[in-house]
């Protein structure tokens, strides 16, 4: 390529079609043009502490990812807010948000309540430092790892409110977990409709009632793995020797990859194995608990 213009070259780099072509007049302004933010590289990005320069980097760098390597390194807040606020590039505007010098909590806890963009209040949820604030954020919001954050709240009151009200099981499965409160585990139990909730709910060792264990390890209408969580909590080995007579019967399917051939893909072998949970469960906590 012998083009020199850098305008040229800038848009060449930018917009041929040719991915080839693209990477020539890359090498090209490179040559040419050094110092030019067009092309400038991680690096080059690294030994830049003006915030001015680093907006020019981000604003008119060719490789995205310089973009991003740039706005990790701005310093000041105002900065990092006019990001947030002007830029239309959610990952950006994320990536100004993760940035440790945006630290004021206010302005933090704006953004987690009033930016457009969902993914944008999540990153700023993630920093807020306020449990009661945090904790009226989480109860509405649903998103990946959501039970990091909650695992964050130590007030039993907040984690109370969010293993009722949050609409996301996983929070309410962090915050149910958390939670001293038998009533409240009872209550959750009771009326979450998610397997993975109402679990969690007896593995809680403050969840203790025998009574109302042994209901549920009887309760034929119940999911068997609830009803074998209920069983290896009970100590009374009358219940427990009841419980070691149940018919309830389960077929457990595996499938296990045994090989794979280019016409008919991966080869499965499928076993089947039958077995009485109830009864084994509880047979097995007799001898836990030294009842044989």
């Amino acid at each position: 390529m012998k083009i020199t213009d850098e305008k040229i070259l800038l848009e060449t780099a930018k917009d041929d079609p040719s991915t080839k072509v693209c990477d020539i007049a890359k090498d090209r302004l490179k040559e040419l043009y050094p110092d030019s933010l067009y092309i400038i590289d991680t690096e080059k990005v690294n030994e830049i502490e003006d915030d001015s320069r680093l907006m020019d980097v981000i604003n008119y760098a060719l490789d995205y990812n310089v973009k991003l390597e740039a706005v990790k390194k701005i310093n000041s807040q105002e900065v990092l807010l006019n990001i947030i606020e002007s830029f239309d590039d959610r990952s950006i505007c994320e990536e100004a948000v993760k940035n440790p010098n945006l630290s004021d909590q206010e302005k933090i806890i704006d953004i987690a309540r009033n930016h457009e963009d969902n993914f944008i209040r999540i990153e700023a949820v993630k920093k807020i430092e306020d449990e009661k604030v945090l904790a009226s954020l989480l109860e509405n919001l649903d998103y990946f790892d959501i039970e990091k954050d909650v695992e964050r709240i130590e007030d039993e009151k907040l984690l109370i409110c969010l293993a009722k009200n949050a609409q996301n099981k996983y929070a309410r499965r962090e915050a149910t977990m958390k939670i001293k409160d038998e009533e409240t585990l009872i209550y959750v139990f009771e009326h979450d409709s998610e397997t993975i909730v109402r679990s969690h709910t007896i593995k809680n060792p403050h969840f203790t009632s025998q009574s109302l264990l042994a209901g549920i390890a009887n309760d034929s209408s119940e999911e068997n793995d609830i009803r074998r969580y209920a069983i290896e909590k009970i100590t009374d080995k009358e219940a427990l020797l009841a419980l070691s007579h149940d018919s309830t019967f389960e077929v457990i399917t595996n499938r296990e990859c045994v090989g794979y051939s280019d016409h008919d893909g991966y080869e499965y072998e499928v076993t089947r194995t039958e077995c009485y949970p109830i009864r084994d469960t509880a047979l097995s906590r007799l001898k836990e608990l030294g009842y044989e």
